[in-house]
């Protein structure tokens, strides 16, 4: 079992992780960012499509830290698209094709994880931002860059999310505006939780990127 946390830098994704597998003892994979410090690459800073195809295949990686019980994987390709499709509406770039290529391909090839469930974890922005400013001020040790808590790549990340959310029957939204720490349960159904196919999130993520026409699945 596969469960994702995905949403904004400062909305309690990580807390959330730690919580979950400290109570339950559930397997946590670490985000993109953590595999990309050990390959001593440079941490996402760059606009540039080459860096994104770091993360995009740094899967292949997370993979083989996946165990056989419930697994809690802090981010998801889902939030790899989302940030080409915040890059777009903010009228930074526009690597939406190059990153449906690139990414069909790995799923092709099995590099992808794929979640049985897709959490949003969301707050409004001015907490998230609140919580920016007061981590940089105590010990600045995340080194989050400025441009993750812009509010317009920040509102269009949790427009994609809300998005991907209408689209799959598989997902939850966690609102952590008070504390992360009082959302810390999550039922886990093995009967709800179905994967989606390959082709599903091609759809759902073609459908977003360039109509955001709601997808049956």
């Amino acid at each position: 079992m596969i469960i994702a946390l995905d949403g904004n830098v400062f909305v309690g994704k990580t807390t959330l992780c730690n919580i979950f597998s400290k109570k339950n003892n559930y397997n946590v994979v670490l985000e993109y960012s953590d595999f990309i410090n050990k390959t001593k690459n440079k941490s996402f800073k760059q606009v540039s499509f080459l860096e994104h195809s770091k993360y995009l295949k740094l899967d292949n990686i997370r993979k083989k830290y996946l165990k056989n019980n419930i697994n809690f994987v802090d981010r998801s390709f889902v939030s790899l698209s989302a940030h080409i499709y915040a890059l777009y509406k903010n009228g930074i770039a526009d690597f939406r094709r190059e990153h449906i290529n690139m990414f069909h391909q790995l799923l092709k090839n099995n590099y992808i994880i794929i979640p049985n469930c897709y959490v949003f974890v969301t707050c409004n922005y001015n907490c998230a931002k609140k919580r920016f400013l007061l981590e940089k001020r105590i010990d600045g040790k995340k080194g989050t860059p400025t441009f993750f808590i812009n509010k317009g790549y920040f509102l269009a990340i949790n427009e994609f999310n809300s998005l991907w959310q209408k689209n799959i029957k598989s997902g939850l939204i966690i609102n952590t505006n008070h504390s992360a720490e009082k959302n810390n349960q999550i039922g886990i159904n093995n009967n709800f939780f179905k994967k989606l196919t390959k082709k599903q999130i091609i759809t759902i993520t073609e459908s977003i990127f360039f109509s955001n026409d709601i997808v049956n699945n």
